[in-house]
């Protein structure tokens, strides 16, 4: 791909249509992987799916639980879609949830549920895996010490590093005329103990889960657009840029910084 821009401003950058930044404690905005149909997005057999399918998405953590030492990863949910998924019809994949790191609990699907610790600002769940353990007991949860089908009152998986895989099923509408890569996009929240479980955090006190704050992971992964510039021109000519995103059905546009006005895509 070849542009050929006239430079008028002395910054410019490229929007795509959706970006991905954060720090973070437990998990940031590159953490783990996602699949379609068991295939990443660029080895999809279609480019705009047929409405009115199903089509199975899969997160995998990748053992990259950033924090295992204060936090353990307690739940996995789908925060949003793009327009080309019902995000009603979402389901738990017939796979099922993956099997645990500890063997002092499961994962399991659930509709909702509550964390006893009360540490905002959320402190019900709803529509996502989740790890309830026997492990938690010396918290302020009264946890009895089994597994009693309430993830909101225990530790959760640590350390989270045993291959867990997460997958959820979408049934395809028409996405409106946008790119593959916007249509089919899904984000994933991953929440620590701290944050969805009964463990009360380690930092700056009660409820002081360092996890909080965590990003949203955004699929499908788009890597960074490499350019070369081909030409040396001078003030007012235009430059001869050649490359772009590598990630099939990812649209550019090129920007002015000072102005917002589009100068190629």
């Amino acid at each position: 791909m070849t542009f050929h821009l006239r430079i008028t401003a002395l910054s410019l950058f490229l929007l795509l249509f959706f970006s991905t930044s954060g720090f973070a404690q437990c998990v940031d905005a590159g953490t783990g992987s996602g699949t379609y149909d068991g295939d990443s997005f660029e080895d999809r057999p279609a480019g705009l799916y047929p409405a009115g399918i199903m089509v199975e998405i899969c997160f995998s953590l990748d053992n990259e639980f950033l924090t295992p030492d204060q936090e353990w990863v307690h739940a996995v949910l789908i925060t949003s879609v793009g327009p080309g998924f019902d995000f009603a019809s979402m389901m738990p994949s017939g796979v099922g949830p993956p099997t645990a790191c500890r063997a002092a609990g499961n994962w399991a699907w659930y509709p909702m549920w509550s964390r006893c610790q009360n540490c905002g600002p959320l402190t019900t769940f709803f529509n996502g895996y989740a790890f309830d353990s026997s492990e938690g007991t010396n918290e302020t949860c009264g946890d009895p010490g089994v597994l009693d089908g309430d993830p909101g009152n225990n530790y959760g998986d640590g350390p989270g590093d045993c291959g867990l895989e997460f997958c959820w099923t979408f049934t395809t509408i028409d996405p409106g005329g946008v790119p593959p890569a916007d249509a089919y996009a899904f984000e994933v929240q991953v929440l620590a103990d701290g944050v969805s479980g009964g463990y009360s955090g380690n930092v700056d006190g009660f409820c002081g889960s360092p996890c909080s704050g965590d990003p949203t992971i955004c699929f499908p992964e788009i890597p960074d657009p490499v350019f070369t510039i081909l030409n040396e021109p001078c003030p007012g000519d235009l430059f001869q840029l050649q490359g772009g995103p590598v990630t099939t059905g990812v649209n550019p546009v090129w920007t002015d910084n000072s102005d917002g006005s589009v100068l190629g895509n």
